[in-house]
C-alpha cells in the first residue's frame, strides 16, 4: 500500500488477494481509500517506453462516485487504450497523482497483463 500523510492507502492488484491477481488477464482493478478529499486524482497507464495510453481522473471516468472524493474507490482497467483498442501482453506502469493542499503526491507501480 503507498501512504501518505494524509492518509491516502492505495491497493494495488498484486498486493491485495480480494482483487484479480497480478498478473490480469481481462481486466483488473485499481483499489485507493481516501480518508477526506482531495483536490485531484489521477491513475495513468503508460506502456514500458513511457508511452501514455490510458487516463482515469474525475474527467473521464463515469462509473461510479466521484474519484477525489473521502472513501473507497474502485478503478477497473479492461485493458484497453484509450482508442479502445486491447493492449499487449506485457508489463505496463501505472502512476497515481494525488493532489492535496496544493502538494503533488505520485505512486508508480507494475501491472502485467498475460492472456
Amino acid at each position: 500500500p503507498f501512504s501518505t500523510n494524509f492518509n491516502v492507502s492505495i491497493l494495488t492488484p498484486s498486493k491485495s488477494k480480494l482483487f484479480e491477481p497480478n498478473p490480469f488477464n481481462i481486466s483488473t482493478r485499481f483499489t485507493y481509500e481516501l480518508t477526506r478529499s482531495v483536490s485531484d486524482i489521477s491513475l495513468i497507464i503508460y506502456t514500458i517506453d513511457g508511452r501514455k495510453i490510458k487516463e482515469f481522473n474525475n474527467i473521464t471516468y463515469t462509473l461510479g462516485s466521484n474519484l477525489n472524493s473521502s472513501g473507497y474507490h474502485e478503478i477497473i482497467w479492461d485493458g484497453k487504450d484509450r482508442w479502445g483498442t486491447e493492449v499487449a501482453n506485457g508489463i505496463y506502469f501505472y502512476k497515481y497523482k494525488l493532489k492535496f493542499d496544493d502538494k503533488s503526491y505520485t505512486s508508480i507501480g507494475k501491472v502485467a497483463r498475460s492472456r
